[in-house]
């Protein structure tokens, strides 16, 4: 009798046993990744189909691509308007820069004391650092006076 009650036990046991052994997954355990990281998680699909089925693959309607157009036109448009205007203040900033040198020559020939040499011997007697120092007068092709080197050409 007591082999009964205790096979009885038993199968009541094993029978409150199945149910919960269904509820549980049966987990393979895959090991240790090769970085060793192990609160990692395996992922469930690869990169690869993520990236396919990703919202950036989907096809977009033609109104929006003719938007996207337009929004590209519009900064090529700016891009370039910038560009030129930079090329502009570029250009403007070096014409107002050779105006001032010309206003500056202008008033250094006005302010100028002139000492004419009229004995070449005395050039033929003066040093290279004296020599250096000397300038001469020419006129440009529009009219200005300039001072030149001396044995400029």
């Amino acid at each position: 009798m007591e082999s009964k009650n205790q096979e009885t036990a038993q199968n009541t046991t094993v029978e409150e046993q199945k149910p919960s052994e269904t509820k549980k997954k049966t987990v393979i355990p895959v090991g240790i990744g090769a970085a060793g990281k192990v609160w990692r998680q395996k992922r469930e699909i690869s990169f690869h189909q993520f990236a396919n089925n990703s919202p950036f693959q989907v096809k977009t309607s033609w109104e929006k691509k003719q938007e996207r157009r337009k929004k590209l036109e519009r900064t090529k448009e700016l891009q370039k308007s910038m560009r030129t205007s930079r090329i502009e203040e570029k250009r403007e900033l070096i014409r107002r820069q050779e105006e001032n040198k010309m206003r500056r020559q202008q008033n250094e020939i006005k302010n100028a004391q002139i000492q004419v040499i009229k004995n070449v011997g005395k050039l033929k007697k003066m040093s290279k650092k004296q020599l250096k120092q000397i300038k001469k007068t020419r006129i440009d092709k529009n009219g200005n006076v300039e001072y030149v080197d001396a044995y400029a050409k």
